[in-house]
């Protein structure tokens, strides 16, 4: 992923990078405005490859209900999916490239609403890492979550411990 993040920022010109910006959220169906957009330089492959920004979105939750629910805008971590059919002499599981991925996110709430939090996770393997927490800041909900994929493989007899794992990062 940070590869294609690299390409694509290097791409367009940096006056441009907001509307970059701008276009993958809309891919990924969420038509928003960008600002305060901070990315690192995508030729320093010394570094990790970050973009952070603000996104305001009017009307982002019916706030007439009584209740309701959201999914955390823009969480999808990538994680491999596998065969869990797997024998142990299979060939092994493939993970794909080593990875470090967080995703932080403040969102500002009204205050007259109360916020029931997921609940926070950490997973700790010697093939990879996941951690997610959120807690409330005054009227801020702030949420993190960091996957971490050491390996690029793992043996065919370990899938049911690799998809249990991958189940908690999706949920």
């Amino acid at each position: 992923m940070e590869l294609f993040g690299r390409i694509a920022f290097r791409r367009v010109p940096s006056n441009n990078w907001k509307l970059l910006v701008r276009s993958m959220l809309q891919f990924l169906g969420m038509d928003a405005e960008v600002s305060e957009l901070k990315v690192t330089d995508p030729g320093d492959t010394t570094q990790p490859f970050a973009v952070e920004f603000q996104v305001s979105k009017a009307n982002f939750l019916d706030w007439s209900r009584n209740q309701t629910s959201m999914s955390l805008p823009l969480a999808q971590l990538r994680i491999a999916s596998a065969d869990e059919d797997a024998e142990p002499g299979d060939k092994p599981v493939e993970l794909g490239v080593p990875v470090d991925s967080t995703y932080r996110l403040k969102l500002q709430l009204p205050a007259k609403y109360t916020v029931r939090l997921p609940v926070p996770i950490a997973l700790s393997r010697d093939f990879g890492e996941y951690h997610a927490s959120y807690k409330m800041e005054d009227h801020m909900l702030v949420a993190e979550r960091r996957l971490t994929i050491r390996w690029r493989e793992l043996p065919a007899a370990r899938v049911q411990e690799y998809l249990a794992f991958r189940r908690a990062v999706l949920a």
